[in-house]
């Protein structure tokens, strides 16, 4: 950037500055794309919940004497309830970011839900990814206990899933350090 600002302060290049920096402007609206994406998966994925939810409690007053087996059912189904909310509730946190940083951040000072949000970098949005990963990763294992109980293969998922949660947390570490050196 600075080498375009020298080059900049010439007259011939003026003109080429000024349209990049007009570019540059006017592109963050095309974020809204990613912001509406974001919003419609969320809007289905609540759908959804609501969905799995009405699901398992048909399953539950059908099965009002339910067998060991009617119980792991029931547990695996509000897991996935937990699951798809969380998905959700991250779908919806990603779009209010994305406004927030890229749109319009005055929104947010009247916003009492909106406000409780700590999203002012874009490092902020990373790291709610990186914390909802982890929780739904834990469930999805914790779904295939229930149903499949302690097997072999159920043995080789924890150990995967153990090393992918131990490297996002490496890498919330990194992100961590690299955050708060950019702010010194």
């Amino acid at each position: 950037i600075r080498c375009l600002h020298i080059y900049a302060t010439k007259p011939h290049f003026k003109g080429c500055y000024q349209v990049l920096q007009n570019f540059f402007e006017k592109s963050r609206f095309l974020v809204i794309i990613v912001i509406i994406n974001c919003i419609i998966s969320s809007i289905f994925l609540y759908l959804s919940t609501i969905y799995l939810l009405i699901d398992a409690i048909i399953f539950i007053i059908k099965n009002i004497y339910a067998t060991n087996f009617e119980v792991k059912i029931v547990v695996v189904k509000f897991l996935k309830i937990l699951d798809v909310s969380l998905i959700a509730i991250t779908f919806h946190l990603i779009s209010a970011g994305f406004y927030k940083l890229f749109i319009q951040q005055a929104i947010f000072d009247n916003s009492s839900f909106l406000k409780t949000l700590s999203i002012n970098k874009f490092h902020d949005l990373k790291v709610i990814i990186l914390h909802v990963s982890i929780i739904v990763i834990v469930i999805l294992f914790l779904e295939d206990i229930v149903v499949f109980g302690g097997t072999l293969a159920n043995l080789y998922a924890g150990i995967s899933s153990s090393l992918v949660i131990l490297a996002i947390i490496f890498t919330c570490k990194l992100l961590d350090n690299d955050h708060h050196k950019d702010d010194e």
